[in-house]
């Protein structure tokens, strides 16, 4: 803490990412009377990827890495197979349930591929 007028320490940060639009990062802050944290966040993500509250900072590097595959998937007629070259293959189909505050969950039919789940319908 020698190196700043108030001998906290900073944070520097560099997260590798291109810049980019739409951005990578959604800036914002969240504060209630108990806590209160800013920083960017992943659009959908529920957390901050670097930022800081009232004890402490935090970053994110090296954001380079392939971590994410996309395939579109031709779902058969029946709701349940997929495309493989020139037939359809069996997939399990799970149902999930989304707990909503306040409200009754939610049941929805998940298709579970070689490949991983199908988000949703086309």
């Amino acid at each position: 803490g020698t190196k700043t007028a108030s001998g906290r320490p900073i944070l520097a940060n560099d997260p590798h990412l291109a810049p980019v639009l739409p951005a990578h990062w959604y800036l914002a802050h969240l504060e209630t009377p108990e806590w209160s944290v800013v920083g960017g966040s992943i659009p959908g993500i529920p957390g901050f990827g670097f930022g800081h509250n009232r004890h402490a900072a935090w970053g994110v590097t090296a954001g380079l890495i392939d971590t994410t595959d996309l395939f579109v998937e031709e779902v058969g007629a029946d709701g349940a197979s997929v495309r493989r070259g020139d037939e359809f293959v069996a997939c399990e189909v799970r149902t999930e349930a989304i707990e909503i505050k306040g409200s009754a969950s939610e049941h929805v039919e998940v298709l579970i591929t070689d490949r991983g789940p199908v988000v949703g319908p086309a």
